[in-house]
């Protein structure tokens, strides 16, 4: 029998681990933007409310799907020049 040296955990036989997704902290949602609704780029749905704040963006969640995800254009500093 032919032995082969390998990196691996032995009974691992090559299975790659699956790496730990990245979480990102995200700050409090200012005051006069709790209410604020997006459309979801996942489903459609009109339903996703401001979960938090990253980098002067506003990042929503929709409840349907479970999709987070900011708006493109729109940062705090655009919408408090409004």
């Amino acid at each position: 029998m032919i032995e082969v040296e390998s990196d691996a955990a032995p009974g691992c036989r090559g299975m790659r681990r699956k790496p730990k997704p990245v979480v990102v902290p995200m700050r409090p949602v200012p005051q006069g933007y709790t209410g604020d609704r997006a459309r979801c780029p996942a489903c459609g749905d009109d339903g996703a409310g401001v979960v938090g704040v990253i980098a002067l963006r506003l990042v929503f969640r929709c409840g349907a799907c479970g999709v987070k995800f900011h708006r493109a254009t729109a940062t705090l500093a655009d919408l408090a020049a409004r």
